[in-house]
């Protein structure tokens, strides 16, 4: 029954061999133009002339419309024709036929639908669920087909019922303001629940309905988070987390917590319980050495909060990521290749795994082949810049980074 503005379909019929384009809209309305675009593309005739006839009748056989123009278009240009559709126009079956004039032979048919509703209706509503003692607040938006406040519709027809189809409240004479009637309902301490909802009419015709629900309240359920406290590396073998439980309007929970941690797969490596109020800290120390074979490595961090006065329960599984090393190191070239003999510009670029510049960084920089050995510290953005000089034997060069440290 709605969404209850309509998308635009528009229906394109090409004669290809021909080299003629007719674009028209794929529905009609009552006291609505009609209006249908041709294009010339033919290559041997200057002009062509074309007889557009719209035509329609109801299921018994009469004929309701049948109006003719007739359009010349010269090659290489477009032109429209524009029909006015009278206003008692009702359902039927319609279509648009096209014919060529004076010895052109091009003949194409096309059925249109007929829209019988030429305003178009919306709702809003500030929230889908309510409360007992919750005020709704709600908009009607009435639009013409042209998507602008409809000129003769001045007011509209609402009601709201109950799950019951009981009118609650109803609204004879609502009058629009540029197309927008606005209002509100407040809702009993002791309702009806359910789904309720609210109906607009026009001429007696709904135009268009919206539903919203009224339940008792329940208590707000939480969330709970678990990050890492410090970036976790590998030379740490342990885990710092931070934990934090709180309702969804922010206010924090009491509860118990456990925090169990797999290393691999289903292999639990410890467990540690504790109590908590809205945040917690944990160091989990690894119980098996953990040895990364790649930059990094992921483990499973099981977390269990029950909440201290009802015992509800939240269980979050999140996979916390452990570094081989502190930093990542980006090389940033000057050109995608170096040339043999001559001097190859080059940058280091430092950074935290937060993706933040990582300055004061000090290390031994070697590339081996060339015999190339500094000890350099990576400035405020992060970057130790170099410039290399390949011998003209040289093809590749590697270039490594060790004994870092940062000040």
């Amino acid at each position: 029954m709605w969404p209850c503005v309509r998308p635009l379909m528009v229906v394109i019929f090409v004669g290809a061999a021909h080299g003629i384009l007719v674009v028209g809209p794929k529905f009609i309305r009552a006291n609505q133009n009609y209006t249908v675009v041709v294009s010339n593309f033919l290559p041997h005739l200057s002009k062509v002339e074309l007889m557009m006839r719209l035509e329609g009748e109801p299921d018994d056989g009469r004929t309701i419309l049948n109006v003719t123009e007739i359009i010349e278009v010269w090659r290489r240009t477009t032109k429209d024709i524009t029909f006015h559709l009278p206003e008692d126009l009702s359902a039927g079956n319609y279509r648009i036929i096209i014919d060529g004039q004076r010895g052109f032979s091009f003949h194409k048919e096309v059925g249109l639908v007929f829209l019988s509703k030429t305003i178009s209706c919306l709702i809003q509503i500030d929230k889908p669920v309510f409360k007992p003692g919750d005020t709704v607040q709600f908009r009607v938006i009435v639009l013409d087909a042209e998507l602008k406040p409809p000129s003769r519709v001045k007011t509209v027809h609402v009601t709201i019922r109950d799950p019951q189809n009981n009118v609650v409240r109803k609204w004879s004479s609502a009058e629009l303001h540029a197309g927008v009637f606005e209002n509100n309902l407040q809702i009993t301490p002791t309702p009806m629940l359910g789904m309720w909802n609210i109906l607009v009419l026009v001429d007696g015709e709904v135009l268009v309905y919206k539903t919203f629900e009224v339940k008792e309240y329940v208590l707000s359920s939480f969330d709970v988070e678990v990050v890492p406290t410090d970036v976790p590396l590998e030379e740490h073998q342990s885990l710092s987390l931070t934990i934090a439980a709180n309702y969804h309007f922010g206010k924090p929970v009491k509860g118990h917590v456990k925090v169990e941690l797999y290393l691999e797969d289903d292999k639990r490596d410890q467990v540690k319980e504790f109590e908590m109020s809205g945040m917690g800290q944990v160091t989990l120390r690894f119980n098996k050495r953990l040895e990364l074979f790649h930059i990094q490595q992921d483990v499973t961090v099981k977390t269990t909060f029950i909440e201290q006065d009802t015992n509800r329960t939240v269980v979050k599984e999140s996979q916390i990521t452990v570094y081989k090393h502190p930093y990542r190191v980006e090389l940033i070239k000057e050109s995608p290749q170096f040339r043999p003999g001559k001097p190859f510009k080059c940058t280091l670029q430092f950074r935290h795994h937060d993706g933040t510049p990582a300055k004061g960084v000090t290390g031994k920089v070697e590339v081996a082949k060339i015999g190339y050995e500094t000890t350099a510290t990576s400035d405020d953005e992060g970057l130790i810049k170099l410039e290399l000089n390949p011998m003209e034997n040289i093809e590749k060069m590697y270039i490594t980074v060790s004994g870092y440290s940062c000040k």
